[in-house]
């Protein structure tokens, strides 16, 4: 293949590309990318909840939270910024006394808010939820003691 048909070939490529990220995710690869969320959320509803569980909950309302913010959320904000506050107020406490409970009324409201991650991810486009992602690591980055998966005490 010639250098031009070559350099033609990856523009289009690349072009293809970028095109999926003005869609969104197909609904097999939401439904497998929420199935780690839904997974957690039965952990705390049956009360085995730890660190892990509460920790991708809350990721899931900062990327909610981001999105929405980006205006891709159907839930008020409000709404979502004290479900983000108080999980991240059960990670602090979890951490210092171990105790991950959630409150009945907790568990209700972050389950509203995993079904909007869920919805978001079915109709927002990839490139919004990979721009949420990205703001998510950079926010783990500079605390990862308390927000990262890879420092996991339980």
């Amino acid at each position: 293949m010639s250098d031009d048909k070559e350099g033609t070939f990856l523009l289009l490529r690349r072009g293809r590309r970028s095109k999926t990220y003005l869609l969104p995710m197909s609904p097999p690869q939401a439904h497998v990318t929420a199935l780690p969320i839904r997974s957690a959320l039965e952990t705390v509803r049956c009360n085995q909840a730890g660190r892990r569980a509460v920790l991708i909950l809350a990721h899931t309302a900062l990327l909610t939270n981001y999105l929405s913010e980006a205006g891709f959320g159907s839930l008020n904000l409000r709404f979502v910024y004290r479900v983000k506050a108080e999980l991240l107020a059960v990670l602090d406490r979890g951490k210092v006394t171990g105790d991950w409970t959630i409150s009945k009324v907790l568990l209700e409201q972050i389950t509203a808010v995993v079904d909007e991650h869920e919805r978001q991810l079915r109709e927002v486009r990839c490139m919004a939820v990979a721009d949420a992602t990205k703001r998510l690591e950079r926010l783990i980055a500079t605390d990862p003691q308390r927000l990262s998966l890879l420092h996991l005490e339980s």
